[in-house]
């Protein structure tokens, strides 16, 4: 059986997904490295039922700000994307 390869997280990023679980009890939080990491960017999932009924731009708005107020600046540049999905798109269902 072949072994899957653990990647580290950064400080960074540990912190956010900490963050974003706060602000979104019960969600499941994500991080995944863009092109193995080497450039240190990541793309974040955030799977919650609080987004039933809200839009694609609403949901960013509620997740954005989370980033804002953990991450530096020049950190936050380093989150080239946000998915924010219900329980139900994860699923396929919707």
């Amino acid at each position: 059986m072949a072994q899957q390869k653990v990647i580290q997280l950064p400080q960074f990023v540990t912190t956010l997904l900490a963050a974003i679980e706060r602000r979104f009890p019960g969600c499941q939080v994500d991080a995944e490295p863009i092109n193995g990491g080497k450039h240190g960017n990541y793309r974040i999932a955030v799977v919650s039922g609080e987004f039933e009924g809200v839009g694609l731009m609403d949901r960013q708005e509620l997740v954005w700000p989370v980033v804002q107020q953990v991450l530096s600046h020049d950190e936050q540049r380093n989150i080239l994307m946000i998915l924010s999905l219900t329980p139900s798109e994860l699923e396929g269902e919707d």
